[in-house]
């Protein structure tokens, strides 16, 4: 939940369900994205450009401002590029 309070800080919509920590399968989806967005905040807060990332141009998921459950898993676009 920390990522969210830093977004929610900053008048930015929190990007993560935390519930999905908690979540067999779903908690390493969960976690791949706190990293990516926790990484895209202090750029931000830096005021710099995030740099390349191989594993999110390959993952999309990790990048999606808000995902939903269902959607990831309806979604096989959002799996790998």
């Amino acid at each position: 939940s920390k990522v969210n309070e830093l977004y929610h800080s900053r008048g930015l919509t929190p990007p993560l369900l935390v519930w999905g920590l908690l979540v067999p399968g779903y908690n390493f989806v969960t976690g791949i994205r706190q990293i990516h967005f926790l990484s895209q905040f202090w750029a931000m807060e830096r005021g710099e450009q995030p740099g390349r990332d191989a594993f999110c141009e390959l993952f999309p998921f990790a990048t999606k401002p808000t995902l939903g459950v269902g959607e990831l898993f309806t979604s096989p676009e959002l799996w790998i590029n």
